[in-house]
């Protein structure tokens, strides 16, 4: 077998690159909690094909500021994965990631998330933005897949250099749970078009946010 999980790290450099384990065995899953706590790692570079960050595994790693993908295959981002990287300025969700996990990137103040390659996205979980890139000197959008059925509670609460959310084509979310964008600065009319549920405070405290658009499709709200 020429593949490995990455159980643990422990060492204290600030540039970490991963690729093969002696040599050898490529990485396709960082294990959970492998970086956990980490303060020394600033840069990772992935080079071998990750399909899978598993939960915790870059948890509070409060001076992490990049992590590149070389080969970027990742369909899994577990719970926590990098919340609490408060450092972290940027994030590509690529077009093999299929779920986001709760709180995936929970409490990363600076990160600018690209959503511009997620074709393939289907779940965001609870919390798993919340209050991302509120001290980003800018602002963020959200371009929403076509796959995507379901918001997770405070999918993006407090994200207060959201702006802008749309879609990439055809609307197929279905259900916007509660407080998903809470406290974010939209502006302008947001079509809802195809959602089935709106959930309660899903948009409270978007004070500039002008119209929300919806149809008989809308079963509760």
């Amino acid at each position: 077998n020429n593949e490995a999980n990455l159980v643990a790290y422990y060492g204290n450099a600030a540039n970490v690159v991963l690729n093969r384990i002696d040599g050898k065995q490529k990485i396709v899953a960082i294990g959970p909690g492998a970086f956990a706590g980490n303060t020394y790692v600033k840069n990772i570079e992935i080079s071998s094909p990750v399909k899978s960050i598993g939960e915790d595994a870059f948890l509070s790693c409060t001076s992490l500021e990049t992590i590149t993908f070389r080969n970027p295959v990742v369909e899994t981002i577990g719970k926590n994965a990098f919340s609490g990287c408060k450092a972290l300025t940027e994030f590509t969700i690529h077009p093999t990631t299929k779920t986001i996990g709760d709180q995936a990137f929970l409490n990363c103040y600076l990160a600018n998330i690209d959503f511009s390659q997620a074709t393939a996205l289907e779940s965001i979980g609870n919390y798993a933005f919340s209050f991302c890139g509120m001290n980003l000197s800018g602002t963020f959008k959200v371009i929403l897949p076509d796959n995507l059925k379901m918001l997770g509670h405070g999918a993006f609460y407090g994200c207060t250099s959201l702006k802008k959310i749309t879609f990439s084509g055809e609307n197929n979310l279905k259900i916007i749970n509660q407080a998903a964008f809470k406290d974010c600065n939209l502006e302008g009319t947001i079509d809802l078009s195809g959602v089935a549920v709106i959930s309660d405070y899903a948009f409270a405290g978007n004070k500039k946010l002008e119209a929300v658009i919806t149809s008989n499709s809308l079963l509760s709200i």
